[in-house]
């Protein structure tokens, strides 16, 4: 199959850590590779050819950590979000009943087995006419994802990011699964329930896609062009209407890293050499380099970069995109 990859962004949720000269996807957190390059190493082996949609400014940063030689590239002026984004790289296909899987660059899946057997039976559902979603079995109260609700996999509804008292109730009850935001299928079944329950995104990205400047097989869209096409998300625009959605019950690890919450249940910072804690404890600190002391406090997020310094009580680090509206 193609795997569309999306990898736009533009670095908020992660200030001062990440920011839009240098997004999360391309930070090099983990064993000295970011998250861009494991999306591309954990799909290599099942993937034909690689579409990428990203913005102009981060192309040399995909280029520069991209190790896979088919890949084509579609560039955007401005985001449009995931509808867009999936529907012009489906329009770049050639060959619409090709399947393609669709991720973000941006996710930690752990178990590369259980993420090949996930995908393998989410070709079996787009092979039999459905578009495949994964979900991810929770594992505390999120209030930062969607949710998927279901009977085995026949998707009942769609759930928006909830309140802290409606994630608790999720998350007790099995029937309902985190959304991550990967899904697959043949073009030709998007395309169709798109034109039938978004029929202006359709039209506006197929207009955009006829005027588009082509070179070398990558794509470049204008913000002028692009300007009339509804931002928002293929959940939106298709995912919560259509009849057509089956959903795989994923058995891997997942973590989006939303948030420096998120983060740091991944990264553990309390045994680097220049932190030094005094009766503090569950602290998570990523600096440039200089000591940081931390004496009589818990559950703190301190961030400590070049771009700024972020001191956060744990639980709270959905908040910082307030922090990078007012910057």
């Amino acid at each position: 199959m193609k795997t569309i990859v999306l990898c736009g962004g533009s670095g908020k949720r992660l200030w001062p850590l990440s920011h839009k000269r240098k997004p999360k996807q391309f930070l090099s957190l983990f064993n000295n590779k970011s998250l861009f390059e494991m999306t591309i190493n954990r799909n290599s082996s099942i993937s034909e050819e690689f579409i990428i949609v990203t913005n102009k400014s981060q192309y040399n940063l995909c280029k520069e950590q991209l190790k896979f030689e088919k890949v084509r590239f579609i560039l955007e002026d401005i985001g449009r979000n995931t509808a867009s984004a999936i529907t012009l790289a489906c329009l770049a296909i050639e060959d619409k009943s090709q399947i393609v899987l669709v991720t973000p660059s941006d996710h930690i899946i752990k178990d590369q087995k259980a993420y090949i057997d996930a995908v393998k039976l989410a070709k079996k559902f787009a092979l039999d006419g459905y578009l495949a979603t994964f979900g991810i079995c929770p594992t505390y109260p999120e209030t930062g994802y969607g949710y998927i609700e279901r009977n085995n996999s026949h998707v009942k509804s769609f759930k928006e990011k909830p309140s802290i008292e409606e994630a608790k109730t999720y998350f007790k009850d099995s029937s309902y699964l985190w959304n991550s935001g990967i899904f697959c299928f043949k073009i030709d079944t998007f395309l169709n329930e798109l034109k039938k329950y978004s029929p202006k995104i359709y039209d506006n990205c197929l207009k955009v896609f006829n005027k588009n400047n082509s070179e070398n097989n990558n794509y470049r869209f204008s913000k002028q062009d692009l300007i009339d096409i509804e931002a928002t998300s293929i959940d939106y625009a298709v995912m919560e209407k259509s009849k057509k959605i089956k959903v795989i019950d994923c058995k891997f690890e997942w973590n989006d890293l939303g948030s420096f919450d998120s983060l740091s249940n991944i990264l553990n910072s309390s045994d680097e050499d220049n932190i030094i804690n005094i009766e503090s404890k569950n602290n998570f600190i990523i600096n440039d380099k200089k000591p940081v002391a931390l004496i009589g406090v818990e559950d703190l997020i301190v961030i400590d970069t070049e771009e700024g310094i972020l001191i956060c009580k744990k639980g709270y680090s959905q908040k910082i995109k307030e922090v990078t509206k007012r910057l």
